[in-house]
């Protein structure tokens, strides 16, 4: 038995050159897919053309979607808005959610 708080998580460790340090959570734009074939299709077009983001699991908080998501910066958020909106790509909808 533990005595921790219920919903408590361990901190999240990185090191760095012999240094321990704790990663922060950052608020940023998600983007969810009905489906891995649209999340699949949509990195692709973002690779190539360079915009900023990476794949990431659905956030826990969520419950929306096919469990992939794309993670954005909050400063990349319009620019991603347009490219989205240009490319006609497929997705879910657009989420705020602090990730790391």
């Amino acid at each position: 038995m533990t005595d921790r708080l219920p919903g408590f998580r361990e901190p999240v460790f990185l090191e760095r050159r012999g240094r321990s340090t704790v990663r922060q959570k950052v608020k940023k734009l998600i983007v969810t897919f009905d489906n891995t074939t649209d999340a699949m299709a949509f990195e692709k077009a973002c690779h190539s053309h360079d915009m900023p983001g990476r794949v990431i699991p659905v956030p826990r908080s969520m419950s929306v979607s096919c469990g992939i998501s794309w993670s954005v910066p909050l400063e990349e958020e319009e620019r991603m808005r347009r490219f989205v909106e240009e490319q006609g790509l497929a997705f879910e909808g657009y989420h705020y959610a602090e990730v790391y």
